[in-house]
């Protein structure tokens, strides 16, 4: 991934790698709500190898993009709110989050 834009505590922007097999784009905008609570919105664009036969393809073998991202921002959003979630090697803290970085 590369960085398009940062501005610290407000947006995040990032794009695929030029040879990524898979083209995406994302930004995560926060928003303060109040004292303990933040609005976060995510916008995921991507273009599969092949365009959309690509993706009917996928989607004929088994691989579900969308149901892919849900489950991922619902980990997210679990990992942010209680600290803890389950990831796709197992269970994944915060905390473990915190120290790779």
């Amino acid at each position: 991934m590369v960085y398009d834009r940062l501005d610290p505590n407000h947006l995040l922007v990032w794009k695929s790698a030029e040879n990524a097999a898979v083209v995406q784009r994302l930004s995560a905008r926060f928003e303060r709500l109040g004292a303990s609570s933040t609005r976060v919105t995510i916008r995921l664009s991507y273009a599969p190898p092949g365009g959309l036969l690509g993706h009917e393809l996928a989607c004929l073998l088994g691989a579900d993009p969308k149901h892919e991202l849900d489950l991922d921002m619902l980990r997210l959003k679990s990992l942010l709110e209680e600290g803890k979630t389950t990831g796709r090697n197992g269970a994944v803290t915060l905390e473990e989050m915190q120290q790779r970085s």
